[in-house]
């Protein structure tokens, strides 16, 4: 069996209907590691856990981090927008 690497940068992009490591996500976006966790613990980025107590791991499935991209640019665009 042939070794793959796993590791998924911002520049390897993981196929879609994947699931995100929340490092994938930070560095996508540019933020602390921490940043996702709270988006994650406060709801606003809907995460999944795998295994159970301190060694959990914390995956996002990549439709669900996509639908909370499209919101941050439409909440964006609609801040930035002129007042008429």
């Amino acid at each position: 069996m042939e070794a793959t690497d796993t590791t998924e940068t911002p520049e390897s992009e993981p196929q879609s209907g994947s699931y995100l490591r929340v490092r994938w996500i930070a560095e996508h976006f540019d933020v602390a590691v921490s940043t996702i966790y709270a988006l994650i613990d406060s709801g606003d980025l809907p995460a999944i856990a795998i295994g159970c107590g301190a060694k959990k791991a914390l995956r996002v499935h990549r439709d669900d981090f996509e639908a909370y991209e499209k919101t941050l640019r439409t909440t964006t665009q609609t801040a930035t927008s002129p007042a008429a």
